[in-house]
């Protein structure tokens, strides 16, 4: 955008800064889009106690929105 190339579809936080919306126009888009996340481990990663948490976290959070 930057450049002056035209548009972009961004998230919010991309463009959260006052400073960042100086020379741009931002405009929400209806419908609103969603898009999926993951969590994604290595196989070798050790689980401690607060990457076990968030998981949890994230689980229990993704269960509501269903």
């Amino acid at each position: 955008m930057e450049a002056g190339l035209g548009c972009a579809i961004l998230p919010a936080v991309a463009v959260r800064e006052a400073a960042d919306r100086a020379n741009l126009v931002v405009r929400p888009l209806s419908p609103r889009l969603y898009r999926k996340l993951a969590i994604v481990i290595r196989r070798d990663k050790v689980l401690h106690l607060g990457l076990r948490e968030t998981i949890r976290a994230l689980k229990s959070l993704s269960r509501k929105g269903a």
